[in-house]
């Protein structure tokens, strides 16, 4: 049988103990425009087409003033956000349409509130969110689909974690409810979620940790990033390389802006160990096939296995030729062919498969791979396809030859890092 190879690989869980080096470069955030001198900046949220900033600016933590910055052709127009006065914390909602805010009171009391905005383009008065739940709300976040989700420290007997509540027909909101202990784990105090698109990807901000026992369980504070499987969320790790924050953002473009020294700083996520966006994700996919066809150039086909997932798959001409750490070790490491080089070319990367199933090029094939539709017992949610072709150059019996087929390949970012759980050629 010839070796006709596209990888099919999950990422093994990394523990991420030890201590931890914030080494990433990170700059400020517009400075001297929302970065100023003389304030410290927090609670920065934006809308999903990246052209509304909500921030707040204090020397008091607990009496923060709003500001809203509008993107302008080459840079930003800051002024107050008037609707408020002095807030705890706020989030505005990605179709800029809602406005979550908690606020401390001289009691020692605290309420959460939304706004809405108004037919005239103004915003409506404060409305309370209702529960002893949400009394104790904070740090939001609103998902693509309305969710919300936040932090609820520990009352009545409720455990201190991130909660999520779901939007009602009549536009009220249900009760919060526990997101997972394996984000919001006993011991810790897990707060400002960030939340993607389709709402299997999460970034939080772990703290409260006890150095000792409870910290090599848990790991080190800082920003982690979750992923869910089959409906549950997994441990998740943490953000490597970025200050101890309490309070971050993604920006549609990739980037992250997070609160440090009392400014907002900026990295790009490219350069962390994990991939929120999508176009994040198909650029980690374009680059992890150019590092596939350099092992594979040097010989090295047992570091080419061990980017196999453990229960990994492989299909050729629709039936399963290799399965499983073992299987797909054996699989490159005892082929009896000689690597010469590999090119692998991707004509397409979507979250959608129809889209490769109407491109021209898949149908122009004479020889189709086996659709995913026929592999779905096999895949989770949240992935992308990528749709190819690959040129495989090995020795045989001191002939070179080359295999050239289309590819199908299902991708997962694995504790966010790109990993193929299914290929198909």
């Amino acid at each position: 049988m010839q070796l006709l190879f596209q990888l099919v690989f999950i990422l093994l869980p990394i523990w991420l103990g030890g201590q931890v080096q914030d080494s990433l470069q990170h700059t400020i955030f517009e400075p001297g425009l929302i970065s100023i001198s003389g304030w410290s900046e927090g609670s920065p949220s934006i809308t999903a087409d990246g052209q509304t900033l909500l921030f707040t600016r204090y020397k008091n933590y607990g009496k923060q003033v709003p500001y809203i910055a509008r993107r302008t052709a080459d840079s930003w127009t800051v002024e107050r956000f008037h609707p408020l006065d002095t807030i705890y914390n706020l989030a505005i909602s990605p179709d800029g349409q809602q406005v979550f805010y908690k606020k401390r009171f001289e009691d020692g009391s605290a309420q959460s509130y939304r706004l809405q905005r108004t037919g005239e383009g103004g915003w409506s008065a404060p409305e309370e969110l209702p529960g002893p739940l949400f009394q104790n709300a904070g740090y939001f976040r609103v998902a693509q689909d309305g969710t919300l989700y936040m932090y609820i420290n520990s009352a009545a007997g409720n455990p201190r974690g991130i909660y999520y509540a779901e939007p009602q027909p009549d536009g009220s909101y249900a009760q919060p409810q526990w997101l997972s202990d394996a984000v919001s784990p006993y011991g810790s105090t897990t707060y400002t979620p960030i939340v993607n698109a389709d709402e299997t990807r999460l970034i939080v901000n772990r703290a409260g940790i006890v150095p000792g026992p409870v910290e090599d369980k848990l790991g080190q504070k800082g920003l982690r990033f979750h992923q869910k499987y089959n409906g549950q969320w997994d441990t998740g790790t943490r953000i490597e390389g970025i200050p101890y924050t309490y309070y971050a953002e993604v920006l549609p473009e990739g980037r992250l802006i997070f609160v440090h020294k009392g400014d907002l700083y900026e990295i790009d996520l490219m350069d962390t160990n994990i991939a929120m966006t999508i176009g994040g994700r198909k650029a980690r996919i374009q680059a992890e096939l150019g590092s596939m066809e350099q092992a594979y150039a040097k010989g090295d086909l047992e570091r080419v296995a061990q980017s196999y997932a453990p229960r990994g798959r492989i299909f050729a001409g629709g039936k399963e030729v290799a399965r499983a750490s073992y299987g797909i070790k054996k699989y490159w490491t005892e082929s009896g062919l000689e690597p010469v080089r590999w090119a692998l070319a991707s004509y397409l990367i979507t979250d959608d498969p129809q889209e490769i199933y109407r491109s021209e090029r898949w149908q122009a094939l004479d020889r189709k791979p086996v659709k995913f539709k026929n592999l779905d017992y096999l895949l989770f949610e949240g992935g992308l396809y990528q749709f190819g072709q690959s040129a495989l150059t090995y020795r045989r019996d001191d002939k070179v030859e080359t295999s050239t087929v289309p590819f199908l390949i299902f991708w997962m970012d694995l504790w966010g890092e790109p990993k193929i759980w299914v290929d198909s050629y």
